[in-house]
């Protein structure tokens, strides 16, 4: 079975470094998650093991081919014998309706953990992009911060140099 692992902070700087591209100044959540659609390559590697239990399931619903056999027998003396035969054992016994169900139960536990990695994808992307939502707004308040911090500071200057 292959895990796709995708580092959350890199796909997330790489959906909105292409969605500043297209002319969106302010990067929503809901354009974070549409990036990361259901044709997106993330989706599609997580949808594996699914395909997987999938051709199992088609697997498991086959017959078992015939078998042929042929002989030829030339004891001697003008004479000869050819025998051919076809052997089949018809599914009788239970097994293969056994395995067929056991195959689309593991087709149930596949979609269930494909759906799971995809919830766990989609909280990791809300998870990043709140993290970067607060160090943005927290950057923000410190530049203002700053900003009024150094008018405090020029003010303090211009008052000593006034002789206050």
């Amino acid at each position: 079975m292959h895990r796709a692992r995708f580092s959350v902070p890199a796909l997330l700087l790489w959906v909105s470094a292409s969605l500043a591209a297209q002319g969106g100044m302010i990067v929503t959540e809901e354009e974070i998650l549409a990036a990361v659609a259901e044709g997106h390559p993330a989706m599609a590697a997580l949808a594996g093991e699914r395909d997987v239990a999938a051709a199992e399931v088609l697997r498991a619903g086959l017959l078992a081919n015939p078998a042929v056999e042929a002989t030829l027998e030339e004891p001697g003396g003008g004479l000869r014998e050819t025998t051919a035969g076809v052997t089949w054992m018809p599914p009788l016994d239970g097994r293969r309706a056994l395995r067929r169900e056991a195959a689309e139960k593991g087709l149930g536990v596949a979609e269930s953990r494909v759906a799971a990695a995809r919830l766990r994808l989609r909280l990791d992307l809300r998870r990043a992009y709140a993290d970067w939502a607060f160090a943005w707004e927290r950057r923000e308040l410190l530049a203002a911060h700053l900003s009024r911090i150094g008018e405090l500071t020029a003010r303090a200057r211009a008052r000593a140099a006034a002789g206050e």
